[in-house]
């Protein structure tokens, strides 16, 4: 449901603060979709939240995702 959700959040006004409420969801996977979602949406605003959910994630793949979505943010 949360995949679910994420996948609405991108076309909505309300998507980036709903993804950055999933970064520190109980599953990596949801994690690190909220990771990409916020990554993908251009709003450097969400930097923070990306920089500090990264500094305490435990999933590689969930690290690699904040990374890549720190770094797309910090080009902006």
């Amino acid at each position: 449901a949360a995949l679910q959700a994420l996948g609405a959040a991108e076309a909505s006004a309300d998507g980036a603060a709903l993804a950055m409420s999933l970064l520190g969801h109980p599953r990596w996977d949801v994690r690190a979709a909220a990771a990409r979602v916020l990554g993908g949406m251009g709003r450097p605003e969400c930097l923070p939240a990306l920089q500090q959910a990264l500094t305490v994630e435990q999933d590689a793949l969930a690290q690699v995702a904040l990374a890549e979505a720190v770094v797309r943010l910090s080009r902006r």
